[in-house]
């Protein structure tokens, strides 16, 4: 009888033996997915540095041939005006112009100098159209170059969204809000020198227009980490629950951090939840958009109140163990449409980001 129960124990011994030779193969590599993926955040960040410098290099070009443009339009247009007045004093003095052109040999040393003051003016306008000719071309080079640019980013971007698992047009419908505008309708006259060579065109360009709206859709994504260095404990999906041991779906991440690390928003958004919740213990509860919430549970302490807009990186609480937990950590929950998701997909996608939203 002791002999079956010795055998049986052992036999017990081994099972929990082999179950944590398992769970601990399992977390050595997610430790090494871990430091994969920060190594690959760290050159992205380099990558989106550089990237940002080029395009806040076209962006200065391109404004500062457009305040030359605009410069050289308000001088073309004060030389026009005289020759405008130029021309109508000609017209007064004896027969006007229509005699001066046809007979110069006739008129006036008054007139002569008249006429030649008109000639120089004339000059200045060609230049003045020459010179806003060439500042177009220029523009425009810039405008395509910056056009190309942001195509790159927008595949770029729209390649990482749905490699998280979203749909880009869907969110890009769910982040965008339309604002309340009005008032009276009035024409807008045609603007001084339009239609003259060299006068700025600017139609709105597609892939600028795209990337702007993807920069945004990028700043409600959850895609920062909760906490400024972790290893995951126990990753998102099958798992054994750490308090019955039977399986079980996990929907969320357990990250390991030291007690009362401080937790930080991976978004900007709205505070929808902050206090007790069964199980969970102190969480908080943020919004990201129409389709995106994030939960941060076992807090030690909680920093923010329902209704709070807080910011990517903003300090929301401290790392504790709350609630149903074994120790200290963070459980951390993406959700989308109120369907949990892979967070580490989400933190994973942080550094390749960074490269297509923040390059500006």
């Amino acid at each position: 009888m002791i002999r079956q129960e010795v055998a049986r124990g052992a036999a017990r011994v081994g099972a929990a033996i082999r179950s944590l030779d398992d769970d601990w193969r399992s977390v050595r590599r997610l430790v090494d997915r871990n430091a994969q993926l920060e190594a690959e955040l760290q050159a992205k960040a380099s990558q989106a540095a550089v990237a940002r410098e080029a395009l806040d290099a076209l962006s200065r070009d391109h404004a500062g041939v457009l305040e030359t443009q605009q410069r050289l339009l308000r001088d073309l247009e004060a030389i026009e005006r005289d020759v405008n007045r130029l021309t109508r004093q000609a017209g007064q003095s004896g027969e006007g112009l229509h005699r001066i052109g046809y007979d110069e040999g006739a008129i006036s040393p008054g007139e002569r100098a008249l006429l030649l003051r008109i000639q120089s003016v004339q000059g200045r306008i060609e230049a003045f159209r020459n010179a806003l000719s060439q500042l177009e071309t220029s523009r425009k080079d810039i405008l395509d170059r910056m056009s190309e640019h942001a195509a790159h980013q927008v595949a770029e971007m729209e390649r990482i969204i749905s490699s998280i698992g979203l749909d880009v047009e869907t969110l890009l419908s769910a982040t965008t809000r339309e604002e309340g505008l009005g008032g009276p309708f009035v024409a807008l006259a045609k603007p001084p020198g339009a239609g003259a060579p060299g006068t700025p065109d600017v139609e709105a360009d597609e892939n600028l227009i795209r990337w702007d709206r993807l920069r945004g859709v990028i700043e409600t994504l959850p895609i920062a980490a909760p906490l400024d260095s972790f290893r995951v404990g126990s990753p998102f999906g099958k798992r054994r629950d750490p308090f019955n041991r039977r399986w079980a779906f996990h929907q969320g991440v357990d990250l390991n951090a030291p007690n009362r690390s401080p937790v930080v928003a991976t978004a900007a958004g709205t505070v929808v939840f902050a206090g007790w919740q069964r199980n969970y213990g102190r969480l908080v509860e943020i919004r990201h958009n129409e389709l995106v919430s994030t939960k941060y549970a076992h807090l030690a302490r909680i920093d923010v109140t329902e209704g709070d807009m807080v910011t990517t990186g903003q300090v929301i609480g401290l790392l504790g163990a709350s609630g149903r937990a074994t120790g200290p950590h963070l459980h951390y929950e993406v959700l989308v449409e109120g369907e949990a998701r892979d967070p580490m997909k989400f933190i994973g996608a942080d550094g390749r980001v960074m490269q297509a939203a923040d390059a500006r």
